[in-house]
């Protein structure tokens, strides 16, 4: 696999950022911008978000989680139309 100007390890650590960090960044964001209604939607969405991948794991079926939830978006992220 290619990952354009990034060595595999730089890619980790960005995808890191996106599935970990963000659910933290965009509320700061509209924090900062007065807009805690926003803020809290935003926060509330994405723990929702992880909150259900959790529960899919544990209870339904962890392959099928995986593929879903988690497979799914970094192939996305990473195809070759992802330039």
């Amino acid at each position: 696999m290619w990952y354009y100007r990034h060595s595999v390890t730089d890619f980790a650590c960005c995808m890191d950022h996106f599935v970990f960090v963000i659910w933290l960044d965009l509320p700061m964001y509209l924090l900062r911008t007065r807009k805690p209604k926003d803020a809290l939607k935003a926060a509330l969405w994405k723990g929702s978000n992880y909150l259900f991948i959790q529960l899919m794991w544990k209870y339904v079926n962890h392959h099928a989680a995986f593929c879903v939830s988690l497979l799914s978006p970094a192939l996305s992220a990473t195809g070759p139309d992802s330039r």
